[in-house]
């Protein structure tokens, strides 16, 4: 009986070790598959190899990222090239493409109700254009406070389409007009002062009239008022906020083509709900019109009391509905030219300075400096000949 256990025991204790034996060749596998894997060189390998398919799915997708982006690149230099033509091939030029508020033009202004203005002594590019300020600010020449003998001088008072935008100053309508009307031979110099500044309202063109332009004896005021905005209320924020300066964008590294495309895919919408957009459309119609009711009284109240002209040229490259902001002007006896009447058989891209920029081009401008000069003329407010 103690034999017959005591040889029990020994099997059960050699199952035992052979099936540790057996678990541990199990657990040991994988070594064994690596040691296959690695085999040297010249030596069979009995495993596949993973690697090589993932290497040459890698490449393969790596192929076509960069045949994607070598088209959209192409596709991008192309569009530039059918925008801007030669200058959207210059670095310097496209970097200038971006609004007024994010191109490092504008500082805070010491004054309230004139928020923002142009930085003075810049030497930079705006909308592909050379734009050059003066000390004082403005971009223009520099000018003297104390008006000189038999000068006739103009102040020019407005937002992007008088400083211009996207357009050299020598082809602005008012530099136009300096230039025609010095060519007059008789005997008075002629100084149309630029105080435009691209991204003002109404409220701000008096701010600068009652706080920078009198300072220069100016004969005339001259409002290049812009009739797709300066009919809308400033909004509060600018009014009682501290001006923030943003940051300056860099549009080169921009894609104008994705632009193009998300502008289509997705167009901004108004927050308006249905139901209520007419009374909202309606409400907004009323405050503007009280809001330009009142800076235009206080214009009329200025040139009454200065015994200076003021003149509204409405400046549009087509046809809006002009008499009620023409209306508005004549019964606060202020001057009233309508430029856009002039433009209105002509296609828009024959008059804005490129496809997806609505300013006006030097053509545009031309034709402002002609409808301003002939009701000047005709109305005898310039110095008879």
């Amino acid at each position: 009986m103690l034999g017959f256990l005591s040889q029990f025991s020994k099997q059960k204790h050699l199952g035992c070790q052979h099936t540790l034996r057996t678990r541990t060749s199990k657990v040991m596998a994988p070594q064994s598959i690596l040691k296959e894997t690695s085999a040297k060189p010249g030596e069979r390998k009995t495993t596949a190899k993973p690697t090589g398919r993932l290497r040459k799915t890698a490449c393969a997708a790596l192929a076509i990222a960069a045949s994607a982006t070598v088209v959209f690149l192409l596709l991008e230099i192309s569009y530039r090239f059918y925008l801007f033509k030669w200058d959207g091939l210059s670095f310097t030029k496209m970097n200038s493409v971006h609004p007024i508020g994010s191109s490092g033009l504008l500082e805070p202004s010491r004054y309230s109700d004139i928020i923002f203005e142009l930085k003075p002594n810049m030497k930079t590019h705006f909308k592909l254009k050379r734009f050059e300020t003066n000390a004082q600010g403005f971009r223009d020449k520099k000018y003297s406070l104390e008006k000189p003998d038999g000068t006739f001088r103009v102040a020019v008072i407005g937002d992007s389409f008088t400083m211009p935008s996207g357009v050299d100053i020598e082809e602005a309508y008012h530099s136009v007009l300096e230039a025609r009307m010095n060519a007059r031979s008789d005997g008075t110099s002629y100084e149309f002062i630029n105080f435009g500044v691209g991204g003002y309202y109404l409220l701000q063109y008096y701010g600068v009239l009652t706080r920078k332009a009198t300072h220069y004896n100016p004969d005339m005021i001259l409002i290049g008022f812009c009739a797709f905005n300066d009919q809308r209320v400033i909004p509060d924020k600018l009014l009682k906020e501290p001006y923030q300066v943003l940051r300056k964008t860099n549009p080169a590294f921009a894609s104008f083509v994705w632009d193009t495309i998300s502008k289509r895919l997705f167009p901004q919408k108004e927050a308006t709900a249905e139901d209520s957009a007419e009374d909202d459309a309606r409400a907004k119609a009323i405050k503007n019109y009280w809001y330009v009711k009142d800076i235009f009284e206080s214009m009329g109240e200025f040139s009454s009391t200065a015994e200076v002209p003021v003149v509204i040229a409405y400046l549009a490259t087509y046809p809006v509905q002009v008499e009620p902001i023409k209306s508005l002007a004549e019964e606060q006896g202020l001057y009233f030219v309508d430029t856009s009447s002039a433009l209105g058989g002509l296609p828009l891209r024959e008059v804005t300075i490129n496809k997806l920029d609505p300013h006006p081009n030097p053509r545009a401008h031309k034709i402002f400096a002609e409808q301003i000069h002939n009701y000047l003329v005709a109305q005898g407010l310039l110095p008879q000949l």
